[in-house]
């Protein structure tokens, strides 16, 4: 008797994370469709077709790719998630905003698609690097002040993981301040940690790729170093390729 697979094998993926977490686990054979702001890896780029930006979604396109689960990220995307359920796609949010929750959707993904063992070995290792550099930014000399702005009007600090990664690359975050605080004021200006930024661009535009989510392997890009080869502290870049 022939075994039908219970995974899924046709996978959107609506936001960078997911798509790059499936590529380092070797399942991007199953990916079919992608955001237009994925950058890692770069090939992605070159082999899926783009159908999502951030706030929004070509559903058309979607559908004809006719995949068995969608993935994305946050609130921000439920209105689109509400429109693929009508149409009787299968989709799962994920919500992701710590270090720890972005270990823990690596793991879920690797679960959803079969290879638990090799997520949590992905796992494994970004925690094992993140340990390293922590043990060699302890030794700093100093201890810089970063200042994090991810948009400008109205300005947006950073998401959780990033401050967290800011201190375990042995900074320290100009403006932190506690998880109940959102928003302050300064200079008459907005100011506030980023929980949903709203932040969307153009899908197909190779310019205008930037990540505007919070990332699993985003995190490589705030170490500026490749969590699973690397545990030295490097230059900052615009782009983690």
């Amino acid at each position: 008797m022939t075994m039908i697979s219970v995974f899924p094998q046709r996978i959107v993926c609506m936001t960078e994370e997911t798509t790059e977490t499936l590529y380092l686990l070797g399942e991007d054979w199953r990916i079919v469709g992608i955001s237009g702001f994925t950058v890692r890896p770069p090939r992605a780029r070159r082999e899926k077709p783009k159908v999502a930006a951030f706030t929004s979604a070509k559903i058309d396109k979607i559908l004809a790719l006719e995949p068995d689960l969608v993935l994305g990220f946050s609130d921000i995307q439920a209105d689109i998630a509400a429109e693929l359920v009508r149409r009787g796609v299968s989709i799962h949010i994920f919500n992701h905003r710590s270090v720890a929750e972005i270990l823990g959707m690596i793991q879920i993904l690797g679960g959803m698609v079969g290879c638990p063992e090799k997520a949590a070995e992905l796992c494994n290792e970004m925690q094992q690097n993140l340990d390293r550099i922590a043990a060699v930014s302890a030794g700093l000399p100093a201890r810089p002040r970063v200042y994090f702005e991810e948009w400008d009007d109205p300005m947006i600090s950073c998401i959780r993981w990033v401050s967290e990664l800011i201190g375990v690359a042995g900074g320290v975050l100009i403006d932190e301040y506690g998880d109940d605080e959102r928003v302050h004021r300064r200079n008459g200006r907005r100011f506030g940690r980023r929980e949903n930024s709203g932040i969307d661009s153009a899908e197909d535009d190779d310019e205008k790729h930037q990540s505007p989510n919070g990332f699993p392997a985003g995190f490589e890009r705030v170490l500026q170093a490749d969590a699973r080869l690397t545990g030295q502290i490097l230059p900052a870049s615009d782009h983690g390729d």
